[in-house]
């Protein structure tokens, strides 16, 4: 099983309690579904329109400010 980073735990116990799955999501947000389980993994996060489109969907279960930006080495 894949650990999932925080905005992602957010999201999975929001699917369950809603009764949606991840392919819903996924055709809710019109990405592929390897997309959103990356983002949900924490390999990649998602751009601000995603997040604040998920943070609607969710009714703010899962808020635009769940998803960690990594920091930016300076070059």
């Amino acid at each position: 099983m894949v650990e999932l980073c925080s905005a992602g735990k957010r999201l999975e116990k929001w699917l369950t309690k809603e009764g949606r799955t991840k392919a819903w999501l996924a055709r809710e947000l019109k990405v592929a579904p390897a997309v959103l389980w990356r983002w949900m993994a924490g390999k990649q996060v998602p751009r601000v329109d995603f997040a604040t489109r998920i943070q609607s969907i969710t009714a703010s279960g899962v808020p635009t400010g769940a998803w960690q930006i990594p920091a930016r080495k300076a070059a």
